[in-house]
């Protein structure tokens, strides 16, 4: 969504039946500058009694900077990280994580987060803008 200036949101599970992780994308209603979804949609008693952990809920700010804000502040209470994705220009992003617990806060390390993980030099050759699934994409509506 970051080439179309919308912001977007996934949330990431694990999955303990299979020992693999899941990227969930809720549906939800995005403009250029909020994301409105349930939290707690994706995760329902019967994901977690089929074994799934949210583990993760990620949103992306597209061209914007990578930084949390006070609605953010006010709507990730849950015990689980949260990470936004900013600057997205192709291959190229910001990206925060903090850890979350009923309001509070602290921050961690992309690269204690993601494998592999380094700021990336946008002088760097660019990539193809990345693209997604679209059974993802019909989850994503634009907030009239």
């Amino acid at each position: 969504m970051g080439i179309h200036g919308l912001e977007a949101c996934v949330q990431v599970a694990y999955d303990t039946r299979h020992d693999c992780w899941v990227v969930i994308v809720p549906e939800q209603k995005v403009t250029s500058v909020s994301v409105e979804y349930d939290p707690n949609e994706s995760i329902t008693m019967t994901a977690l009694e089929d074994g799934l952990i949210l583990v993760a809920d990620i949103h992306s700010h597209h061209k914007m900077p990578a930084y949390f804000s006070g609605i953010d502040d006010r709507d990730e209470v849950g015990v689980r990280l949260y990470g936004v994705f900013g600057c997205m220009k192709g291959t190229h992003f910001e990206i925060l994580f903090r850890a979350g617990a009923g309001g509070h806060f602290a921050r961690v390390p992309a690269e204690d987060i993601l494998e592999n993980y380094y700021q990336r030099d946008e002088r760097a050759e660019r990539l193809a803008d990345p693209s997604a699934p679209m059974d993802w994409l019909a989850k994503v509506s634009t907030l009239s």
